[in-house]
């Protein structure tokens, strides 16, 4: 068991001595606390984060008002650990866990709430100064706000020691669950919407103050909470922060957007709009803009501009609101600085195109190597029955008829047709996979197209077959690559024809359906089986019912390629009675 000595150092002075010493230790009240961790809560609750959270109170009281509260954040949260006095509530839901403090615990004494995610990191801790007073609300806390992995870490590594004085049995799971979000991917977005919602409330502080002007210990007691609140918000975020006149004349920034400027202490000095002296030339106008907007309609606005910083222009996020929003007398603007994120992303593009064009790289290499090893094997029979009607036509002419002459020349032009088609079927693939062939498109009679196109297919191979052309178009003309379309078709009918019987039906119907031309092929031949289908697209791939039907598996091959060329889609529907495929093609503007 782990020694009580781990309980001598509270959370909050762990805290303190690994923050930034530009960060103030600000006092606030326990109805500030309250509000500042139910906003980090929210975060949780409204965007419905896998997290991790701990908190403490002073007293027990507080559960009972909080309990439906903390129930719907255990509905959200992975795990949410309590640490307080009795009584507790039972240990009944799956993602609680007590801790029952004892009384000499230094963390009855503390309040605090951190959330772990991998989007959200969050600290609040407060430590009761003991000061009396008669309203319970008006308890005063020093008050550290941190958004800093590194910090919510080391508060998370010395609550596994408190619980493994108290809790030695969960500790391991504690560390399981931690380990899951060890891969941190934060949403700044998240920060800028708790200090959004903080501003809003300090203007409720103001208004309070305002109404209370004759209540003068109300007044300063609110005043000084305020301007700690204020304090608190600028100097805590990891977002850029700053103040301006309504015309744009700098009051205060934060000390991440000094640091990010080398901005003096001190901006007083600083004489006119900002964005003459901080923004690039080329982006004025976008700040002008967004100040003009949040003048006129009091609400937040938000745009992507550049900004001037030390180590080079920036691209920062930035929401701009008015203080106070019915009568505005400042503006905030908050900035996320999202210039990592930008090349981030660019090297991720970048690294994904590289993957892409190696992995083509491959493809090609692997189909010219295929391509290789199937001129090797499949030109042989051609080549043979081309080399034996020639020599039998050379030798024996004189004694063969013209019946017999004439089916060997048949013989010879339909081996020389396959030969031709392959090389063609080859060299067209390798194109489009380079990359070297593109759409170019152009004002087409669909239907005229396509009906000159089934009467060269009838002509060339399929005299014995209905061919049919259904038009469904609402219009003739159509901006389309008609060589690329032949290439589809063509493929798809001759296929429709070597498949199917003599004196069968194959129809090619063409409609329109929302942005999409749509051509559908559609034959009464031997289907595809169910065990080729998944692998119909591949080169060189024949189905396992095509007999002694020639062909060299390219033909499917090229047009999903074609298809893949013109971003549109391809599919097929197949029994054993026929085979349709359905080509959407999108029409081009």
């Amino acid at each position: 068991m782990v020694s009580k000595d781990v309980l001598n150092l509270s959370l909050y002075d762990l805290a303190k001595g690994n923050i930034n010493e530009n960060v103030p230790i600000i006092k606030c009240t326990k109805a500030t606390l309250v509000h500042i961790s139910h906003t980090i809560e929210d975060v949780v609750l409204k965007n419905k984060l896998p997290a991790m959270m701990f908190t403490g109170f002073q007293e027990s009281s507080h559960w009972r008002k909080e309990t439906e509260r903390y129930r719907e954040l255990m509905n959200v949260a992975q795990q949410v650990c309590i640490f307080a006095g009795k009584p507790l509530p039972d240990e009944s839901l799956a993602n609680a866990l007590q801790v029952t403090l004892e009384g000499d615990d230094p963390l009855r004494q503390e309040w605090f709430v951190v959330i772990l995610s991998r989007e959200f990191v969050a600290l609040i801790t407060g430590k009761d100064n003991l000061t009396p007073t008669m309203d319970d609300a008006l308890r005063e806390f020093d008050t550290i706000l941190s958004f800093s992995p590194k910090i919510v870490n080391r508060i998370l590594d010395r609550l596994e020691d408190v619980l493994g004085y108290y809790r030695p049995d969960m500790v391991q799971k504690l560390k399981v669950a931690r380990s899951e979000y060890a891969d941190l991917q934060l949403d700044m977005d998240l920060i800028t919407s708790v200090i959004t919602e903080l501003v809003s409330y300090e203007e409720s502080i103001i208004q309070v103050v305002n109404s209370a002007r004759n209540e003068q210990v109300i007044m300063n007691k609110q005043l000084r909470e305020e301007r700690n609140f204020s304090n608190l918000l600028i100097s805590a975020a990891p977002n850029y922060i700053m103040t301006t006149q309504l015309n744009g004349e700098l009051v205060m920034m934060n000390p991440a957007l000094r640091n990010a400027l080398d901005f003096p202490q001190e901006p007083a000095h600083a004489r006119g709009a900002f964005w003459t002296n901080l923004v690039p030339n080329d982006n004025e106008h976008d700040y002008r803009e967004a100040l003009r907007l949040a003048l006129e309609e009091g609400e937040v606005k938000s745009f992507q501009s550049k900004l001037q910083q030390v180590n080079g222009d920036a691209t920062v996020d930035w929401y701009v609101t008015t203080i106070p929003r019915d009568n505005p007398h400042y503006v905030m603007w908050i900035g996320i600085d999202v210039t990592y994120h930008i090349r981030a992303n660019q090297l991720i593009l970048e690294e994904e195109r590289l993957r892409l064009a190696l992995e083509n790289e491959r493809l090609i290499a692997d189909l010219r190597q295929q391509f290789m090893v199937t001129i090797a094997h499949e030109f042989r029979t051609p080549l043979a029955t081309i080399l034996s009607s020639t020599e039998t036509l050379e030798r024996y002419s004189d004694r063969l008829d013209e019946k017999g002459k004439q089916q060997r020349f048949n013989r010879v032009k339909q081996q020389v047709y396959l030969l031709t088609e392959m090389i063609s079927d080859m060299t067209t693939i390798l194109e489009l996979h380079e990359s070297r062939i593109t759409l170019n498109l152009e004002q087409v009679n669909v239907a005229h197209f396509c009906e000159a196109l089934l009467q060269d297919v009838q002509a060339i191979m399929g005299s014995l077959h209905k061919l049919v052309l259904q038009n469904e178009l609402p219009q003739e003309q159509y901006k389309i690559d008609a060589k690329i379309v032949s290439l589809i078709l063509l493929n798809l009918l001759s296929n429709a024809i070597k498949y199917s019987d003599d004196e069968s039906k194959v129809m090619l119907t063409l409609r329109k359906e929302s942005s999409y031309l749509t051509f559908i092929i559609g034959d009464e031949g031997i289907g595809i089986p169910d065990v080729d289908q998944p692998n119909i697209y591949e080169p060189f791939y024949r189905g396992s019912n095509v007999s002694n039907v020639s062909g060299g598996g390219l033909g499917l091959k090229l047009v999903y390629d074609c298809v893949r060329l013109y971003d549109g889609s391809v599919r097929f529907e197949s029994n054993e009675i026929g085979t349709t495929f359905i080509i959407r093609l999108p029409i081009a503007e």
